[in-house]
């Protein structure tokens, strides 16, 4: 009888298992889901500027305004990134109160649809970020509310659907399980790891066996000439700072002078100021600065520098045009975004100092470079950018090109801006975990400590959209 009964728990607990594993085939959906309504969007948004230029002097101050009115209004947690969001939620150990604010599902799928709007827009923001909350948020949901018995604890769920997103996203399932355990994880013991990463490559391998095996950024003629050590220090070092430069203008530098954004309608009016702004960028650059830039990086990865100087320039625009479409608060990431001014910066640096030579090779180290300054992740900038490229044996310059960008970044921001984003987050929902989070990255600068410890005008636009929702709900 003993015997029995312990085969019917057993079995119990592994339906419940293999349904809450059943979760990665609902992140992979999602998550390529939303891959095909951005892409559709970008290839709409460069078609209507061909033909109508200017209309974008109507189109991004309106399409920015009504986005983050939204927003504002009926889903604040579906602002930026998502990757902060991400984050705090990992913090929070509760999946139902995760499920009713950070990974909310309803304001999770009205942000694919927003970040869908942004990019036709012309917005410069990516769709990677927004898809690791969309996949945490798809598991969470899917464990909490439909799997059977809750036998994974909720970190769990949460860096696994992250994570899995992100594999999904960028059809790299090693560069997903890397970022869950140096970004997400942060170091922390994950229980029930054999769940995490198998929901990681099965999502992955999902979107692999759904849209192919490819390179996100495909090199179809590589060169055999490699950089100095010398040269590979000394760009990564440059491309790191501008990295920390970009970080400090999102979550402290910007923020400090922007108007205080204290409802919705004065949230949308400067969103829309800032669509303007873009616009007339958009119109002087010729286009340089639509979408996620995605087009010029792969371009530029194989572009022949002898003949090929249309670009010189891109990384200013493109690091311009994120900068402001990440502080007009509308959902969407910058990961591609990074990877193209890190694309445009290696071409420049390759163009100005003569080293047409080493053109490809720079091009993929600024990938790589700018990526790990922003994120402050070399490992997860490292396999993610070789997964993307095919650049497996270039592992070890690659990867020494983020170490030395990560500490560079770090002289100009001493924290990811995922780290500070998430910490403001918990700070206004769980200030306990906001304290802890504080005292295991403790600040190694006065200004740092200022910019954290202080709200900022971002901080106090959290704050009053967590009332909004709460209203509401």
């Amino acid at each position: 009888m003993q015997d029995f009964s312990r085969l019917i728990r057993n079995t119990s607990r592994t339906k419940d298992y293999l349904l809450h594993m059943s979760g990665a085939i609902v992140v992979a959906v999602v998550v390529i889901a939303l891959a095909k309504m951005a892409d559709a969007a970008l290839h709409l948004s460069e078609d209507l500027f061909a033909v109508y230029p200017w209309a974008f002097l109507l189109i991004m101050p309106l399409g920015f305004g009504f986005i983050r009115y939204v927003t504002v209004r009926w889903a604040p947690y579906a602002a930026g990134s998502g990757i902060p969001q991400t984050m705090a939620a990992v913090r929070i150990k509760d999946v139902a109160v995760q499920t009713k604010g950070l990974l909310n599902p309803l304001q999770t799928l009205l942000k694919v649809f927003l970040v869908t709007l942004g990019l036709a827009c012309g917005a410069s923001i990516g769709r990677e970020g927004p898809s690791i909350q969309v996949g945490a948020a798809a598991m969470a949901f899917w464990a909490y509310r439909l799997a059977g018995r809750l036998r994974v604890s909720a970190e769990s769920l949460v860096i696994a659907g992250g994570a899995g997103g992100l594999a999904a996203a960028f059809n790299t399932p090693l560069a997903g399980i890397v970022f869950a355990m140096e970004e997400l994880a942060k170091g922390r013991a994950i229980r029930a790891t054999w769940f995490v990463l198998m929901t990681i490559l099965g999502a992955g391998f999902i979107s692999l066996a759904a849209q192919g095996n490819y390179d996100f950024f495909p090199i179809f003629d590589r060169s055999d000439t490699t950089p100095s050590l010398l040269i590979l220090a000394v760009f990564s070092a440059v491309a790191g700072l501008i990295a920390g430069l970009m970080s400090w203008l999102l979550v402290t530098g910007l923020p400090r002078y922007l108007p205080e954004a204290s409802t919705a309608w004065r949230a949308a009016a400067l969103a829309a100021a800032i669509g303007l702004v873009l616009a007339v960028l958009l119109l002087i650059t010729d286009g340089s600065s639509l979408g996620t830039g995605y087009q010029t990086a792969a371009g530029l990865l194989n572009a022949d520098p002898a003949v090929d100087q249309r670009e010189l320039g891109f990384s200013l625009v493109k690091f311009t045009a994120t900068v402001l479409s990440y502080v007009a608060g509308i959902p969407g990431g910058i990961f591609t975004p990074s990877l193209s001014i890190g694309a445009g910066l290696g071409h420049d640096f390759a163009m100005m100092f003569g080293l047409q030579s080493l053109h490809q090779h720079l091009v993929l180290i600024g990938m790589v470079a700018f990526l790990a300054g922003v994120v402050q992740a070399p490992v997860t900038a490292t396999v993610i950018v070789m997964e993307m490229t095919g650049s497996q044996d270039a592992f070890i310059y690659l990867m020494l090109a983020a170490v030395i960008a990560n500490l560079t970044s770090k002289i100009i921001c001493r924290q990811s801006i995922y780290e500070i984003l998430a910490r403001r987050l918990l700070e206004t929902i769980h200030p306990t975990q906001a304290a802890r989070m504080r005292r295991e990255h403790e600040p190694e600068s006065k200004n740092e400590a200022d910019s954290s410890a202080s709200p900022s005008n971002q901080t106090n636009a959290d704050q009053r959209q967590k009332n909004l929702w709460e209203e509401k709900h």
